[in-house]
């Protein structure tokens, strides 16, 4: 990875994404949740938080700062969610965390189902990059979860198969619906973006590789299945927008030829 030009995404001093919530961004949350609060209030709150922590980035000499998803429930079902075609479920499945997690706002960590074709006519999120975007004066990092984040913790069975008999048709509606996803960003001003992607790391996984064999997936496939999902996902993104996804210590460059 080349960091020649310092005006451009990847910087060499660069985070993750998501930070630390302020005390009064829980409570904003929890008094949400049970109704204390409206939708309105709470982003008044989410609002401030994000303008202090896009600051506190800006202070620390970062070229690329994000709104620390300060407005997400989970990292990566709150956006899932907003396609269509993709809800949240009351029960939980999958590989776990020892331990277990839990939301922000108070409740289990759930999962996500596939009950109607999946599509993304208008974005998702959009709303939360644009106003990161219009408050900052370096790079605005969108962060969004990998497409191998759809399907890696509940897998086939969590996937109407009247809706979709074979997942080769889910896995192409899905990256359809990213590069969606990615021209409603570039309209918006991204130019950098970032996958998180965590089932790599967990298919290194002995435990994990064998919870995935026992519902009838093989961990060697979904390796080349998951790449290759993320190589169409961004196979359509504008020249100026740099594409990568972090893996331990180094944020990696997608490269669009490694998978096929």
């Amino acid at each position: 990875m080349s960091y020649q030009d310092l005006t451009k995404p990847p910087f060499r001093a660069d985070h993750v994404g998501s930070l630390l919530r302020p005390s009064r961004l829980h409570e904003a949350r929890r008094n949400f949740a049970e109704g204390k609060i409206l939708s309105d209030q709470l982003r008044k709150i989410e609002d401030e938080c994000i303008s202090e922590v896009i600051r506190k980035q800006e202070e620390c000499g970062l070229k690329a700062v994000t709104d620390g998803e300060f407005r997400r429930t989970l990292w990566h079902y709150d956006f899932f969610c907003g396609f269509e075609g993709v809800d949240q479920l009351a029960s939980s499945q999958g590989p776990k965390f020892v331990g277990g997690a839990s939301t922000a706002g108070g409740g289990s960590v759930k999962n996500i189902g596939v009950s109607s074709k999946i599509s993304n006519q208008h974005g998702t999120m959009i709303d939360h990059f644009s106003y990161l975007y219009n408050n900052t004066t370096v790079s605005a990092k969108c962060c969004i979860p990998s497409p191998s984040l759809a399907y890696h913790r509940g897998g086939r069975a969590l996937i109407d198969k009247d809706i979709y008999p074979d997942l080769e048709s889910f896995w192409s509606d899905l990256c359809a619906a990213y590069r969606d996803q990615i021209i409603h960003l570039a309209n918006a001003g991204c130019t950098y973006l970032q996958l998180d992607d965590t089932t790599f790391a967990m298919l290194c996984d002995p435990k994990v590789r064998h919870q995935m064999e026992e519902r009838g997936d093989d961990p060697a496939e979904l390796i080349r299945i998951y790449g290759n999902a993320i190589t169409q996902a961004i196979s359509e993104r504008p020249e100026n927008m740099f594409a990568g996804v972090p893996v331990d210590n180094f944020f990696m460059e997608w490269d669009t030829q490694s998978c096929g």
